[in-house]
């Protein structure tokens, strides 16, 4: 024998108006990202969050194999994870800082609210992307990036 059960819900009065999330977006020009993270599934979220807004973004499963696509490709701006196997997300910045100072560079981090900002800016990262990360938090600093490297 089953059971039987009986749910009484109340009627919506329906004076409540459902919860609005406010969006903002950010109208830039389109740009080539690299995003530099070992994790697959972070790369494509951030490439569904970029590509929306008319980015191409440019994928590597590592710091080295990041610094490999930027000899041979133009970014305009770098997204990169800081912990990774073999080279760092610090590593990342410092070679950039060297080899490409004038392109934008973001730490993609879960450690966002531990790390120190004047060693960030002095690593040459010009924005922090926290996560968990909303889509508007990564465009709208994409969009800063690019804004202020025109």
């Amino acid at each position: 024998m089953g059971s039987i059960f009986t749910i009484r819900l109340p009627i919506s009065s329906g004076d409540s108006a459902p919860d609005v999330t406010e969006t903002t977006v950010h109208q830039v020009r389109s740009g080539r990202i690299l995003v530099i993270d070992d994790e697959p599934e972070v790369r494509c979220v951030l490439r569904d969050m970029l590509t929306p807004c008319g980015h191409t973004v440019i994928e590597a499963d590592s710091g080295e194999t990041g610094l490999a696509l930027l000899e041979r490709e133009a970014v305009d701006v770098i997204l990169t994870d800081i912990s990774m196997p073999g080279m760092s997300g610090w590593d990342v910045a410092a070679a950039c800082q060297r080899q490409f100072p004038q392109t934008p560079l973001g730490f993609v981090t879960g450690w966002g609210d531990r790390l120190d900002e004047q060693e960030t800016t002095r690593a040459g990262v010009r924005f922090i992307v926290s996560k968990p990360f909303a889509p508007a938090d990564v465009q709208g600093h994409v969009a800063d990036a690019l804004a202020s490297s025109d």
